[in-house]
C-alpha cells in the first residue's frame, strides 16, 4: 500500500487531500506538466473555481491559474482557454530536460509513462 493510501486509510481522506497544498512553493515557482485529457478536465474546473478556502491568503484557483502549464498532446488543441497554458515544441522528455523550474505532473498517465520509458527503460516499478 502506498504511503498516501495508507495515510488516507488511517486518517481519513482529508489527510491525503490536504497534502496537495504542500505544493505551494512549486506552484509559485514551478511548472505543471499535463496531458491533454487532464488539461481539458482542469481547464473546465479550475479557472473560475472560488469555493475552496484560501491557503496563505491566496485562493487555490488563483494559484493554479498563475502557474505555467505545459500541455502535451498528439494533436494541436487550442490551449487558450486556461491562462498560462502552452504546447511545448518537442516531446515530453525534452521539455522536462529544458525546464529550469520544478516540474509537477498531475494525472496524465500517458505523460508519466513517456517519462518513465525514457528515464527508467528497464524499470519494473517507480
Amino acid at each position: 500500500m502506498s504511503h498516501r493510501a495508507e495515510r488516507s486509510f488511517r486518517h481519513g481522506p482529508e489527510a491525503a487531500a490536504g497534502e496537495r497544498f504542500r505544493l505551494g512553493r512549486v506552484l509559485d515557482e514551478g511548472v505543471l506538466q499535463l496531458g491533454r485529457t487532464t488539461w481539458e478536465l482542469f481547464a473546465r474546473l479550475r479557472p473560475g473555481r472560488d469555493d475552496v478556502p484560501p491557503l496563505a491568503g491566496v485562493p487555490p484557483a488563483a494559484r493554479m491559474n498563475a502557474v505555467p502549464k505545459l500541455v502535451f498532446s498528439r494533436g494541436t488543441p487550442d490551449v487558450s482557454a486556461w491562462t498560462n497554458s502552452r504546447l511545448p515544441k518537442g516531446g515530453v522528455v525534452d521539455a522536462v530536460r529544458a525546464e529550469r523550474r520544478d516540474v509537477v505532473v498531475t494525472g496524465s498517465l500517458a505523460v508519466v509513462a513517456a517519462l518513465r520509458r525514457r528515464a527508467w527503460p528497464t524499470s519494473t516499478g517507480c
